[in-house]
């Protein structure tokens, strides 16, 4: 019976060390950033004290008391369900207030030499929902490659970029991309996939944002062997 209850206060116990969901007295301390306002100290927090229950039950387990773990896991599991109704309910209002905002955008001089940037305009990056989408226009008639043409504009369709923080580091890269098609001059590009030509937004890397800069593929590649 013993050895039955242990067990299933392991179980109780690993179910809670993965799924407990942050919150709590750790803070980050993370100023808001201008354009993603609190998003990133939220999440961040939210980081920290998951990691702080993990911790706590860690030290519990230790005890190897049954009865002394599943109520430290009881408490826990208590604690962090009603942290995560908090954190949800913040993120959410948090997401309202930056919706439409536009992020700056600028190019790196590889990024500039390349022909898909040079008939491009990229008009703005906004905030919508919880993606970034890119408004990109041709400035020029670009035609589709037709099969054996030398027209390489197709083959690089794909838009590289980096989110700059204060110190001109990367905070992450990504790649968003465009589907190949005849545009003219004025037209929308469309994206390869959806119908949107968006990137993902990961809140708690972005304190410290301040742009987004358009870049080559060997400068993305570059960043993928850091």
């Amino acid at each position: 019976m013993k050895k039955i209850t242990t067990m299933m206060t392991a179980a109780l116990v690993c179910g809670v060390m993965f799924t407990s969901c942050g919150g709590g007295t750790p803070k980050s301390g993370l100023k808001n950033n201008e354009f993603f306002g609190n998003l990133p100290a939220l999440h961040a927090d939210f980081d920290l004290a998951k990691g702080a229950d993990e911790a706590e039950l860690e030290k519990v387990w230790k005890s190897s008391d049954p009865k002394k773990i599943a109520k430290a896991a009881d408490r826990i599991e208590k604690r962090a369900t009603e942290r995560k109704e908090k954190f949800d309910a913040a993120v959410e209002a948090e997401w309202a207030k930056v919706q439409g905002r536009s992020l700056p955008i600028s190019f790196s001089k590889a990024a500039n030499e390349i022909e898909l940037i040079q008939n491009i305009e990229i008009a703005s990056a906004k905030i919508e929902g919880q993606q970034i989408v890119f408004n990109i226009t041709a400035k020029n008639d670009i035609p589709r490659r037709m099969l054996g043409s030398d027209r390489n504009w197709v083959s690089q369709n794909a838009i590289y970029f980096r989110f700059v923080a204060k110190d001109g580091s990367t905070l992450y890269s990504g790649v968003t991309m465009v589907r190949e098609q005849n545009y003219t001059a004025g037209q929308s590009l469309a994206p390869q996939f959806g119908n949107a030509i968006t990137t993902q937004i990961f809140p708690a890397h972005l304190a410290d944002f301040t742009n987004i800069e358009i870049i080559s593929k060997q400068e993305y590649d570059n960043l993928q062997k850091r």
